[in-house]
C-alpha cells in the first residue's frame, strides 16, 4: 500500500514537472514570436522614415516610440536632422520615451531649433531621460521666447533634480507667463527648495 501511494505520489510530481515545462516551453515561445513581431514592425517603421511624404515620416517615427525598442534610437536620431519640423518634433517625443540617454547630446542640440514646437517636445523629452548634463541647456531654454518652452523646461529641470539649476528656477518665478511661474515654483520644491510666487499684480492693485 505504501509502495502504491508512493508510486502514485511520484507519478503526480513527474505530471506536474512535465506541465510546468510544457507551459514555461509556450510561454518561451510567445514571448519569442512577439519580439519578432516588434522587430519586424520596428524595420518597417525605420523604412518608412525614408519616406518623401512628411506625414508618415513622422507617423514612423513616433510609432518607433511607441514600439519601445532600443535598435530604434539610430534612426530617430537622424530623424532630428529631418527637413520638416513635425519629423523633429516626433523623432524627440519617440526618444524620449525609449529612454536612452545616448540621445542627450543631440537633443541638446534641438533646444535650438527654430520650430518651438521641436523645443518645447525636446525639454519634455530630456525631462523624461533625467541626465544631468542637459541642465545648463534646460537652464538657457529658460529664456526661450515661447512661454510653452520654459515652462516645459523648467519641469523637465525639476525631473533632473540638479541643484545647479536652482538659482535659475528661483529667477523664473517673476517670468511673466503664470504657468512658467507655476513650473518653476514646483520644479524648486522637487530639488527640496521653499519658494514663494509673487503676488499678481492685479492682486496688488486690489490691495490684497
Amino acid at each position: 500500500m505504501y509502495k502504491k501511494a508512493l508510486t502514485l505520489s511520484l507519478l503526480i510530481t513527474i505530471s506536474s514537472l512535465q506541465t510546468g515545462c510544457l507551459i514555461q516551453f509556450k510561454e518561451s515561445k510567445e514571448a519569442a514570436a512577439q519580439q519578432a513581431l516588434v522587430e519586424t514592425k520596428v524595420q518597417a517603421a525605420q523604412k518608412e522614415l525614408l519616406s518623401e511624404n512628411s506625414d508618415l515620416r513622422a507617423q514612423a517615427a513616433k510609432a518607433l516610440g511607441e514600439l519601445d525598442h532600443q535598435s530604434a534610437v539610430p534612426a530617430l536620431l537622424q530623424a532630428l536632422k529631418d527637413p520638416e519640423a513635425q519629423v523633429r518634433d516626433a523623432a524627440s517625443e519617440a526618444l524620449g520615451e525609449l529612454g536612452d540617454t545616448t540621445a542627450v547630446p543631440a537633443l541638446i542640440q534641438a533646444l535650438k531649433d527654430p520650430f518651438s514646437s521641436v523645443r518645447w517636445s525636446t525639454a519634455i523629452a530630456l525631462g523624461q531621460l533625467k541626465d544631468k548634463t542637459a541642465a545648463p541647456a534646460l537652464i538657457r531654454t529658460l529664456k526661450d521666447s515661447d512661454s510653452s518652452v520654459r515652462y516645459r523646461a523648467a519641469e523637465a529641470l525639476g525631473q533632473l533634480a540638479d541643484k545647479s539649476a536652482t538659482p535659475a528656477l528661483t529667477q523664473a518665478l517673476n517670468d511673466s507667463d503664470a504657468d512658467v511661474q507655476n513650473s518653476a515654483a514646483k520644479a524648486l520644491a522637487q530639488l527640496g527648495v521653499k519658494a514663494a510666487l509673487p503676488v499678481p499684480k492685479k492682486a496688488l492693485k486690489n490691495g490684497i
